[in-house]
């Protein structure tokens, strides 16, 4: 979390608040619709591993783990 609250901050700096808490809403959503559409993000090249995944939310890269359900 502290990387949102810096770019909230960097935000602020630049007089433009309003931005900053939009960007970071926008982020968030994206990051809460994961919880229910775990594969809508693409497998990390890097890692080459199906449970580890991104979604872009430009400039940022946001990556996760995908785990099975604790129902399964």
């Amino acid at each position: 979390m502290n990387d949102l609250q810096e770019i909230i901050q960097y935000y602020e700096d630049q007089l433009v608040p309003h931005v900053g808490e939009m960007f970071v809403a926008d982020i968030i959503d994206r990051i809460e619709t994961l919880l229910d559409h775990t594969d809508i993000g693409r497998v990390v090249p890097e890692f080459e591993a199906q449970n580890i995944r991104e979604t872009i939310h430009p400039p940022f890269r946001i990556v996760y783990l995908r785990e099975k359900s604790k129902s399964t």
